[in-house]
């Protein structure tokens, strides 16, 4: 597994309209230290975009059609996604 740094889904939340500052940040000083850079609780495609330009990907991605197919199933909203 490779070593990575995780970017708490409070600062993916602002993508990409706010918060670009710090997240660039973080990925520069992950990518300085060799590291894979994830970014948890992805919510839109805006915000996956500006992290796959950014050279980040995304750790859980809530997708609002995948969740609103779950509901009906029974299954627990969101999906896991490498």
């Amino acid at each position: 597994m490779p070593r990575q740094l995780k970017i708490d889904r409070r600062f993916i939340q602002l993508l990409p309209d706010a918060g670009t500052t710090i997240a660039t940040a973080i990925i520069s000083l992950a990518h300085g230290f060799n590291l894979c850079v994830v970014a948890e609780g992805v919510e839109n495609r805006a915000q996956l975009g500006w992290l796959q330009r950014a050279d980040a990907r995304a750790g859980h991605q809530r997708d609002a059609d995948e969740e609103a197919n779950s509901r009906g199933r029974g299954d627990e909203p969101g999906v896991k996604r490498s």
